[in-house]
């Protein structure tokens, strides 16, 4: 993937150049220059959340929806869980 498109609900847009900036460090959102790309992967991103049903929402809907046990850090708890016998 030549490119790595980032949108959240509570932060900026990101757009990077995984050839000429591996370590992601220039963030080329909304630069003139990077228009077409930019909203190229903005309406992939948006035709994939159409055919996944993907409502993107808050992430607190998503931690209920899997019934995640959810830290005070926003961290998910992981619990140890027996080994089923049959995994034998």
């Amino acid at each position: 993937m030549s490119h790595t498109y980032v949108e959240s609900r509570t932060g900026p847009l990101e757009l990077y150049d995984n050839r000429r900036d591996p370590f992601q460090l220039e963030n080329l959102a909304n630069h003139p220059n990077r228009a077409g790309i930019q909203s190229r992967l903005a309406g992939e991103l948006k035709r994939w959340l159409a055919r996944t049903g993907d409502r993107f929402e808050p992430r607190q809907a998503y931690w209920k929806s899997y019934s995640l046990d959810i830290g005070e850090y926003g961290e998910v708890r992981y619990t140890s869980r027996e080994v089923s016998p049959m995994a034998k």
